[in-house]
């Protein structure tokens, strides 16, 4: 069990470099400004059930932008440590798993994920997609919908999908200003689809992830015997 919640931790972890950046909102710029160096602090609890019985995880996440190209696609390199489980009642520390490397465009879209077939298998794909926020490529306003149409790919194994999105205000979160946003990802192939639904706090001021919240149905999360639903919520360290 120790291995398969490690493996469950490292594509928990993958859920924190997805929602990435809008447009614009009342003429206000909150694209995320990519820098290479760029560091990020995360931490991630999740709720959910394995084989019938509930489990908690907690682990800290750090992000740093490794590269940036003149297109504007960019490399985050992502590593988890501080991981903890509460599972059958027990007390389980997560070891530290190796840095992860996602390759996006610079709209947001999920273009690679470096690594094995252990890291880069279909799973982390899909739960990938799930939480991925793309820039709609145009200016919006608070109340604004868009949506986007996820492709499947036979070489990743990644599955079909369809997102949408919904501008519902501006907030404050600790001492940052952001966009609220409502998202819906819903895989549109596949023996067993799986979807997730929230809300992400966007910095208004670079477009990085500041707070999300998340239900997530059906998830194929690498490690678990079967499809997992959970309740996800990522906030910033600061």
């Amino acid at each position: 069990m120790k291995f398969k919640l490690k493996t469950i931790s490292a594509a928990l972890m993958l859920l924190t470099v997805s929602a990435l950046a809008i447009a614009a909102v009342d003429g206000l710029s909150v694209k995320r400004q990519v820098k290479e160096g760029q560091i990020l602090k995360l931490k991630i609890k999740a709720d959910l059930e394995i084989q019938g019985q509930a489990a908690t995880f907690t682990a800290l996440t750090d992000q740093k932008c490794t590269k940036l190209e003149a297109d504007g696609t960019y490399t985050i390199e992502s590593t988890q440590h501080d991981g903890k489980a509460v599972f059958g009642g027990q007390d389980i520390d997560i070891p530290q798993t190796p840095p992860v490397s996602s390759v996006y465009n610079a709209d947001g879209s999920l273009k690679q994920i470096k690594g094995d077939d252990t890291i880069a298998s279909p799973a982390a794909y899909r739960m990938s997609n799930l939480s991925v926020l793309v820039d709609p490529g145009k200016t919006l306003n608070v109340g604004d919908s868009w949506s986007v149409d996820i492709k499947g790919d036979t070489k990743t194994g990644a599955e079909a999908a369809k997102a949408e999105y919904k501008v519902l205000g501006e907030e404050k979160v600790g001492d940052l200003d952001t966009i609220k946003v409502k998202f819906s990802v819903k895989e549109t192939s596949g023996a067993m689809p799986a979807s997730s639904e929230g809300t992400t706090w966007i910095s208004k001021v670079d477009g990085t992830e500041v707070k999300s919240e998340a239900k997530w149905t059906d998830a194929p999360m690498p490690g678990a015997p079967m499809p997992i639903t959970a309740t996800v919520t990522i906030s910033r360290v600061q």
